[in-house]
């Protein structure tokens, strides 16, 4: 947080209170002017209720550096593939879902399942499973410019060839994405359905959900074609950067 003005400070705290509901949170080196920090989901360090004593190492710290006036660097460590044992779950509901009971007795659901339960990045990677890794060398980032939304995690599963694929693009249009089945009996079951590929939107920012919605339909959209009334709404609620107090 490193605004100055009231209402990024105001939103930075609304932020931190919305994601980390659940969380003690405490202000160390902030004041806030004319309210409580109660009022706004934070709570005061309190000597006789102190958080526990590896958090007061993180609180010392900042408190240390604020009084002595220096800056404190934190290093995010990002584990590669982070996304691997999720997208094999999905893909496991995928399948079972709209391929019925006999796609779990499947070798490539065998894999999923091991990929799942596979801790070791080196083991999981060895595994017959393709997709698109979040942290990938493929360059996805024409497909992701028309597929993401503005906000919005989408969701797309289509059938191509003989596969069945989940994909989703992120808010930060980027991708990942993961073979459901590729058995070919299976397969053609969903290709009346998914041939042409159905697309879920979903919009944390403002509890709203969208789809399922044809590709076609969804890149028409995109587009500019043809608009979709629905996405047109949640467009409608979008607030340029620009009239925003300077950050």
């Amino acid at each position: 947080m490193t605004s100055e003005k009231e209402f990024w400070i105001a939103s930075y705290l609304a932020s931190v209170k919305s994601h980390f509901r659940n969380a003690d949170r405490f202000l160390v080196n902030v004041e806030i002017v004319g309210a409580s920090v109660e009022s706004v989901g934070f709570r005061p360090l309190d000597v006789h209720k102190q958080p526990q004593s590896e958090d007061m190492q993180t609180v010392n710290a900042f408190q240390t550096a604020s009084r002595e006036g220096r800056k404190v660097r934190s290093q995010i460590i990002v584990r590669e593939g982070f996304e691997q044992r999720l997208m094999a779950k999905i893909a496991l509901a995928l399948g079972n879902q709209i391929l019925g009971v006999r796609f779990l007795d499947t070798e490539h659901a065998a894999n999923l399942r091991k990929a799942l339960r596979e801790a070791d990045l080196t083991k999981r990677m060895a595994l017959p499973i393709r997709g698109i890794q979040y942290f990938s060398s493929a360059d996805t980032s024409a497909i992701s410019e028309v597929l993401s939304f503005p906000g919005a995690w989408v969701l797309l599963v289509q059938t191509l060839s003989d596969q069945l694929v989940f994909a989703v693009f992120t808010p930060a249009k980027t991708m990942m994405s993961i073979v459901v089945s590729e058995e070919p009996q299976l397969v053609a079951k969903a290709m009346s359905k998914y041939s042409s590929g159905l697309v879920w939107l979903t919009i944390p920012s403002l509890h709203r959900a969208v789809g399922p919605l044809s590709l076609p339909e969804y890149l028409a959209h995109q587009t500019k074609s043809l608009l979709c009334p629905e996405l047109e709404r949640i467009s409608g609620k979008w607030i340029e950067f620009s009239s925003l107090t300077p950050c």
